[in-house]
């Protein structure tokens, strides 16, 4: 597996507890696992089918893999939400608004390899997709309930999660028909 390339930007350092306390590089994050943040979106279209992404073959973790989440690092002083907006730009050439995006939850791990706080989005798209050759390889548009299917082997764990949230926001979000 080849080194991870680090990109050229600072990251806000925070504590256990989600808080600011100074700024760092992504090397250092990775090099003494330190607390940082992570921002995702997962897209639907007004289908209902949702957005997958396959991760280039050269990448540092999952390399060609699927994914249900469109997102990474949070940088110094951005907020979760621009930059999920941010990241939706960059890898797939989607263009929202702010009031385009709706949280769903916040989570994150704390262990030996990652210790991160994540806040996951999404939103509904129905434009133009204009992938990032160096982070995604293939895109296409799936529906919800079959894509375990279409990804098989190749769906990441953090897809599988991603889906399962979205899946329980969504069910949250329904209103109830009462008879």
């Amino acid at each position: 597996m080849q080194k991870p390339k680090f990109k050229n930007c600072h990251h806000d350092l925070v504590d256990e507890n989600d808080h600011v306390i100074g700024k760092t590089t992504f090397k250092e994050i990775v090099e003494k696992n330190l607390f940082h943040r992570l921002a995702c979106a997962i897209v639907t279209n007004s289908k209902g089918e949702i957005l997958m992404q396959k991760r280039a073959p050269w990448l540092y973790t999952k390399p060609g893999m699927w994914e249900t989440r469109i997102g990474g690092h949070v940088e110094a002083g951005e907020t979760y939400g621009k930059a999920a907006i941010r990241e939706l730009r960059e890898e797939m050439g989607i263009k929202i608004k702010p009031q385009e995006l709706k949280f769903i939850l916040k989570g994150g791990k704390n262990n030996k390899r990652h210790k991160y706080f994540r806040k996951y989005y999404t939103c509904i798209y129905d434009g133009k997709i204009k992938i990032d050759p160096k982070e995604v390889s293939a895109y296409k548009w799936v529906d919800i309930n079959k894509v375990r299917q279409f990804a098989g082997k190749k769906l990441s764990p953090g897809a599988k999660r991603g889906l399962k949230i979205y899946k329980q926001w969504r069910k949250k979000m329904t209103p109830k028909v009462s008879s």
